[in-house]
């Protein structure tokens, strides 16, 4: 739906400077790899920091443990809570009630709720993998195009 599009946004543009920032690495003018790699790693972590709050969201929709403050939580505790007359919702519900509620218990668990770009479910774990592999990658890029920039000036020395 459209309330995505600022979070979509706000990942390409992080996206956009990370590959201004390897452009400008690729570019092999020694005098942009500060901005270069400043770019690429801003643009890296800015692109892993929105993904990261956007996890948050899905975590609030899906979470099961007791103590979270998630709709699917909050739906579990729903009939164990104290209501006005000193005693539980549960022993004061229908059986229709009941029945209702662990209706909406199964959907709940069953469907895959969250925030989803490209039908993909952005979930701290995804977070967390994509952070590891940009962790791995990001210096890997660097050494490589260090060296691949260094040797032909390292060839011009050898030539002289």
């Amino acid at each position: 739906s459209h309330a995505g599009m600022p979070w979509l946004c706000a990942l390409l543009a992080c996206l956009l400077h990370a590959l201004v920032g390897l452009e400008a690495l690729l570019a092999g003018d020694p005098g942009n790899w500060t901005m270069g790699t400043t770019y690429l790693v801003g643009g890296s972590f800015g692109f892993v920091m929105v993904l990261l709050y956007v996890s948050y969201i899905t975590s609030a929709c899906q979470d099961m443990r007791a103590s979270s403050w998630s709709i699917a939580a909050a739906a579990q505790r729903y009939p164990s809570r104290p209501d006005a007359r000193n005693g539980l919702k549960v022993d004061w519900m229908s059986a229709e009630q009941r029945q209702a509620h662990d209706r909406f218990m199964k959907y709940i668990t069953r469907t895959q709720m969250g925030v989803e770009f490209f039908g993909v479910l952005v979930t701290f774990s995804l977070v967390a993998t994509i952070m590891v592999d940009l962790l791995i990658a990001i210096p890997t890029i660097y050494k490589i195009l260090e060296g691949s920039m260094r040797a032909p000036e390292d060839s011009m020395k050898l030539r002289q």
